[in-house]
């Protein structure tokens, strides 16, 4: 894999650098809002919320408009970059395999029918297309973008960083131990997949004989009943990956709260460790509550790409 997609690198190295430029920029439109807001409450309190609405949108507003188009935009990028090195690779991994095997010649039986080793060359090639274009770059960003957010955390809030990290491991953790059962439920089925084109293209080649004897109801019959089971074993497959989808999304979503909750009482001066202070002032509460969503996403995506 490292030597099919060395080519590639320079494209995977380019969609890495959009996707953190827009990570950069959800950062500087986190601010921005959480500068707004505290602004107008501030104006608010004073008695002077009109006047102050108007000077701070006509000061940020540009500012967050540039962040609102330029982050789809980069997103965008990224997308066409990963895309194109994997349509490169795949493109390149299957002229690979039709020269060897086609430099064989008959010891190609070896490896396995034709109609399976056409199945692989179809369905597995380009199976790795969500590998190239999503998860090898995510795998990266997983920890890159986390440890942006975290440092920006830090500066307002030691506590609320130190709750993001120590969080942080529930959902790997229960990413691979659901993952890992869905990935061996799904390798069972490329499997059956390959054993069914096999079968099905035998029948093809016999279907003369099994006309001339009338056994092609029974056929038939048999090619409905694999395909059947193909179809139940491939929907426990896609229950087992929304399920492990819904606990990630429950982890990351409690994270987030206790992180809410911890800026909430302080925002009201009750912590029990601080009565009647205000550790963490709005600016920066509302700055943490933008960034904690994003602080689990990449992991909540690597869990998606990796099924």
């Amino acid at each position: 894999m490292s030597r099919l997609l060395a080519p590639q690198s320079s494209l995977l190295n380019l969609a890495l650098l959009f996707a953190l430029a827009a990570a950069g920029l959800f950062v500087w439109q986190s601010w921005l809002l959480a500068q707004l807001f505290s602004g107008w409450l501030v104006a608010w309190q004073q008695g002077g919320l009109g006047d102050a609405q108007a000077q701070l949108l006509t000061a940020l507003l540009p500012w967050l408009a540039l962040c609102l188009i330029g982050r789809p935009l980069l997103q965008y990028g990224r997308e066409q970059a990963s895309q194109l090195a994997s349509l490169r690779a795949r493109s390149d991994l299957r002229r690979m395999l039709l020269q060897r095997l086609a430099a064989l010649g008959p010891a190609r039986a070896q490896l396995g029918a034709d109609a399976e080793l056409g199945s692989r060359l179809l369905e597995q090639v380009e199976a790795l297309d969500g590998y190239i274009s999503r998860y090898r770059v995510q795998r990266q960003l997983v920890l890159l973008v986390p440890v942006l957010l975290v440092i920006c955390t830090a500066l307002f809030s030691p506590l609320a960083a130190v709750l993001l990290l120590l969080t942080a491991p529930l959902v790997p953790v229960f990413m691979i131990l659901l993952g890992k059962a869905a990935a061996s439920a799904s390798q069972r089925q490329f499997i059956a997949l390959a054993r069914m084109s096999g079968r099905f293209s035998d029948l093809l080649r016999g279907s003369w004989t099994l006309r001339h004897l009338g056994a092609l109801p029974a056929a038939e019959a048999e090619v409905e009943t694999a395909a059947e089971h193909y179809r139940a074993g491939t929907m426990r497959v896609l229950r087992m990956a929304f399920l492990s989808g819904a606990v990630l999304e429950l982890f990351a979503s409690l994270a987030i709260a206790l992180v809410a909750l911890y800026l909430g009482l302080g925002l009201l001066g009750i912590l029990p460790w601080a009565k009647g202070e205000i550790p963490v002032p709005y600016l920066g509460a509302l700055f943490i509550l933008l960034l904690a969503p994003e602080f689990y996403a990449p992991l909540r995506q690597l869990g998606t790409d990796y099924h």
